[in-house]
């Protein structure tokens, strides 16, 4: 599949598309009939996150490794949350916006222990 230097190429890329997703002002509707329709976006980014870093991470290696993936993927929410806060008008910075990311983050990892979806991404040797 990828090889390293791809996958870095897509996490960065990725990378780039949440903060700016975070951090301009879209004046799109999403299903404005779901209740917390915005928290369940964040989960879904930060499942996506954290896997692309993951996949990053650990290309080519035997004895996965998540914390690297997981202190990324936190801290990167905590400072899209931070930026919102301080220079954007249309946007806040939301303690419920950082619940939402640490549960993306935490179905990414509990995906990512079953074997059968790690073997998907074809990290190991």
């Amino acid at each position: 599949m990828l090889n390293k230097k791809q996958w870095l190429g897509v996490a960065l890329a990725y990378t780039l598309f949440v903060f700016v997703a975070s951090l301009v002002s879209i004046n799109v509707t999403i299903a404005p009939t779901i209740k917390y329709k915005d928290k369940i976006v964040h989960i879904g980014i930060y499942i996506i996150y954290t896997i692309v870093w993951y996949a990053y991470f650990n290309s080519n290696k035997q004895n996965p490794n998540y914390t690297k993936a997981i202190l990324l993927a936190f801290t990167t929410g905590i400072l899209i949350e931070i930026l919102q806060g301080v220079f954007t008008i249309n946007r806040t910075a939301e303690t419920l916006d950082v619940v939402a990311n640490s549960i993306g983050i935490a179905l990414a990892i509990l995906a990512l222990k079953q074997s059968k979806f790690r073997n998907t991404l074809n990290l190991e040797k």
